[in-house]
């Protein structure tokens, strides 16, 4: 389990990244017994194919004791989901 400090390290994104996306929803976290936000490995890396910003998805580390390496096509797959989000947002800005 991380804490949002360390998903925001992991994901090279601030922590205040981190606390919208479980604010919003898109990113699963739940509390522990001390009130704190816990983060599943394995969501922070759902969340960080889910977003369009295709280097967060690639600088991703996770923590091989927590989670199983992923499948090396899974990760391609998920970087070229990544990359298409991008350039479908800046073909909808070029046709505005």
């Amino acid at each position: 389990m991380l804490t949002p400090q360390q998903a925001a390290s992991r994901a090279q994104v601030s922590r205040g990244t981190i606390m919208n996306a479980i604010k919003d929803g898109h990113l699963f976290a739940r509390r522990d017994n001390r009130n704190r936000w816990q983060i599943e490995p394995a969501d922070l890396l759902k969340w960080l194919s889910d977003r369009s910003d295709i280097a967060t998805v690639k600088a991703v580390t996770i923590d091989r004791q927590q989670v199983p390496p992923p499948d090396e096509t899974l990760i391609r797959i998920a970087m070229l989901e990544a990359e298409l989000k991008g350039k479908d947002q800046r073909i909808a800005d070029l046709e505005r």
